[in-house]
């Protein structure tokens, strides 16, 4: 068997096991992804009382798009369909920052936003990018958390820029950083520097960013922190 076959089969091997996982997986995560969903459509009323209902509106929206992407933080399974349509990175970018508001304030860390005067929009699929974006945002969150020197203010630097035909995202933290052989296989199937997880994020979101038609490169220092920059080229 040649060395191409033997990949092939150890990624067939990979997918059989994870889709037998998946299967078990998907049913017991449901059930409570509804009972929270059921939670949260009780605390809307005292919300709206305070003008603070998006926040539901979104916790909502979100535990529907992680019901139909379970299977694909799971076993690189192809993004679900959808029919693209014109979106504003820009509000995405708002969007999944808004998520982890919450959670950065607890953990003491600053999320900072800025985006491009004009509005960048074009065809995409908004459910996928949300998944990227918030993949990279938890990545970030996590770094800071895993930094040997805790005396510098934890800060993300999350927001747009136009650099001619090209809509720029850039996420920036100042967290622990990674080496040089955790870069090299950093979008690798599989691959993860965690104790727990799929290794699966990562390369999931290389492969949304390009359908895209668009890049996604990163930059790192061991003790000082990572950049992922993103570049969608606009036809």
């Amino acid at each position: 068997m040649d060395m191409q076959s033997q990949t092939d089969s150890i990624k067939d091997y990979h997918y059989q096991t994870i889709d037998k996982l998946a299967v078990g997986i998907v049913h017991e995560i449901r059930n409570p992804l509804t009972v929270v969903g059921g939670f949260l459509q009780l605390l809307k009323p005292y919300l709206i009382e305070i003008g603070k209902e998006q926040y539901v509106d979104i916790a909502l929206e979100e535990l529907k798009r992680a019901d139909q992407l379970i299977y694909e933080f799971l076993n690189e399974s192809k993004p679900s369909e959808q029919t693209p349509k014109r979106i504003s990175l820009n509000q995405i970018v708002k969007d999944t920052s808004l998520l982890y508001e919450c959670e950065a304030i607890l953990k003491n860390i600053t999320i900072r936003n800025r985006f491009t005067d004009e509005e960048i929009d074009f065809v995409a699929n908004d459910k996928q990018l949300k998944q990227v974006f918030l993949n990279l945002l938890k990545n970030a969150l996590e770094a800071i958390e895993l930094r040997q020197d805790k005396s510098r203010n934890g800060i993300i630097d999350y927001y747009t820029v136009m650099e001619e035909n090209r809509a720029v995202v850039v996420i920036k933290d100042n967290g622990c950083g990674m080496n040089e052989q955790t870069l090299r296989n950093l979008f690798l199937p599989f691959h993860t520097t965690k104790d727990t997880g799929t290794g699966v994020g990562l390369s999931v979101c290389k492969r949304i960013i390009e359908e895209h038609h668009g890049t996604i490169t990163v930059e790192s220092t061991e003790g000082f922190g990572t950049m992922f920059r993103i570049e969608f080229h606009l036809r």
